[in-house]
């Protein structure tokens, strides 16, 4: 939920999501649920029950990050679990019209991305206000968390992930996965595999594939060193 990037390919696309968090909160394996009758993949937070990436059988894809555009306090309002509030937001059809009829004011900031089969939407909350953007499904991006890295360090995350897909398009994935799992500077407290004191560290890689041929989660858990997956959403 901390560094996501979104990579298009020949038939579909790559959506890798690295979790940064404190290692003593546990995670759930991903597996299938079923929410207003549809079958949603994914891992669960043990704590508050929610999650920050699925796949749904209509092939909606969805990801969450903590924070909006810079690092925020949290007001005693904001008591709605983000995670909770991601799984309602996958139980809509129409994602305008669930924007319209939730009361964000209890969650704190966030960026949500929503792929739907028509449109690819990044709605930013700041705690103030909402803002939604449709990006372009064809272009590369990466997104890092308001609430773990500065501005500086957010740009130098830019620059590693477009010169790793510049230097690695010789693979028909672009080996995300080898981005996400791999040191790119030289300072652990904003490297893409994260390492902080304290215990806070990356501590996950989820990997959706949508794709003709099956669409997919692979779910990397780097604590307990194993892999689950791939799991099909759309079967």
């Amino acid at each position: 939920m901390c560094t996501v990037s979104y990579v298009p390919l020949a038939h579909g696309y790559l959506l890798t999501s690295s979790r940064d968090e404190r290692l003593q909160r546990e995670t759930l394996p991903p597996r299938s649920y079923r929410h207003s009758g549809q079958k949603i993949v994914y891992p669960k937070d043990a704590v508050s029950g929610g999650t920050w990436i699925a796949g749904c059988a209509d092939e909606t894809v969805a990801c969450l990050l903590n924070g909006a555009f810079e690092k925020h306090e949290k007001k005693a309002s904001q008591v709605t679990s983000r995670g909770k509030m991601f799984l309602e937001s996958l139980e809509h059809e129409d994602f305008e019209e669930f924007i319209a009829g939730f009361d964000f004011a209890t969650v704190e900031p966030f960026t949500l991305l929503m792929m739907k089969t028509h449109a690819f939407y990044e709605l930013t909350w700041d705690g103030n206000d909402t803002y939604l953007n449709q990006l372009d499904k064809g272009k590369p991006k990466i997104w890092s968390s308001a609430t773990l890295y500065s501005a500086a360090q957010r740009t130098e995350r830019e620059k590693w992930f477009y010169q790793w897909i510049t230097e690695n398009s010789n693979y028909p994935d672009f080996d995300m996965l080898g981005f996400h799992s791999s040191h790119h500077g030289e300072d652990p407290n904003s490297d893409i595999l994260m390492e902080r004191p304290g215990g806070m560290q990356t501590v996950s890689i989820t990997q959706i594939r949508n794709s003709l041929f099956s669409p997919s989660l692979i779910h990397v858990d780097l604590k307990a060193k194993k892999t689950y997956g791939p799991l099909f959403y759309t079967i």
